[in-house]
């Protein structure tokens, strides 16, 4: 991993870890260690899940309409950190985000899953970052992994 990969991971740790952090304080929900001893539930949560879905979401949606239409690629303004420059979220990363968040209401039947749009644009670009998947998936296996603690993230 180069240094921007390194910089990018932090950064989307960072905000995984502000994002469920007021998740869990709006929800009145505190970190229960004691969903991280299943072995499964990390298995799955850590490695299974993220691999399938950056295959499926920044792997084919993204990257397809990245490469159909210029409008995809153009960019929104955004700012989160210094290290990841959220200042070039694509139409294309939009668009597989909303599409990732609604995937997500319709699987745990809430309309509170719609919020892992958030998460699913850093995802996006990560992989914008390099065009490979690797660093989306690994910071998708973070996130989830940080969510575990937040069993009201999964449970709403």
């Amino acid at each position: 991993m180069n240094q921007t990969e390194l910089k990018a991971l932090g950064a989307a740790i960072m905000a995984a870890l502000i994002f469920l952090t007021f998740w869990c304080v709006y929800l009145g929900a505190y970190p229960n260690l004691e969903r991280l001893g299943d072995v499964q539930t990390l298995l799955l949560a850590g490695l299974f899940y993220p691999v399938c879905e950056e295959i499926i979401f920044r792997g084919l949606i993204q990257q397809e309409l990245l490469q159909r239409s210029r409008m995809m690629r153009k960019s929104i303004r955004l700012t989160l950190s210094n290290y990841l420059d959220l200042t070039q979220i694509t139409v294309a990363n939009l668009t597989t985000s909303v599409i990732f968040a609604i995937t997500h209401a319709i699987y745990f039947q809430s309309l509170t899953a719609l919020i892992v749009g958030i998460p699913s644009l850093i995802f996006g670009r990560c992989f914008e970052i390099k065009h490979k998947l690797p660093l989306p998936i690994l910071t998708h296996g973070l996130f989830n992994i940080i969510g575990l603690l937040a069993p009201s993230f999964y449970n709403t």
